[in-house]
């Protein structure tokens, strides 16, 4: 029995059923190379991004560390303040008559 596209065995096409077979492989080949060219672009975008989260990693990193050294004088302040509100008091209790006068008695208000 005869196929439209001529003799026994041949594609629909007219082509040799190898040729169908080859085509196939040279598509899927092609698929592959084409998947590999995605795949390539997708690592480079992907490092892209990743230098430009480290760079920003890097910022809020030293913004991290300034406010932690703010933060550090801050603290150093209020417990010198603390201490010598402290001293003041206990030189205030053992003393209370001395010490009225003197201009850190604002504190007490």
């Amino acid at each position: 029995m005869a196929t439209e596209g001529g003799g026994s065995g041949s594609s629909p096409f007219g082509r040799p059923a190898e040729w169908n077979d080859e085509i196939l492989s040279w598509r899927r080949f092609g698929e592959f190379v084409r998947n590999i060219l995605r795949l390539e672009r997708s690592v480079e975008a992907l490092k892209k991004e990743n230098a430009e989260l480290d760079a920003r990693f890097a910022a809020l990193q030293r913004q991290f560390d300034e406010q932690t050294g703010q933060l550090a004088v801050l603290l150093e302040f209020v417990n010198k303040a603390l201490d010598e509100r402290v001293e003041w008091m206990s030189a205030w209790n053992r003393e209370p008559r001395k010490l009225r006068s003197e201009p850190s008695s604002v504190w007490l208000h």
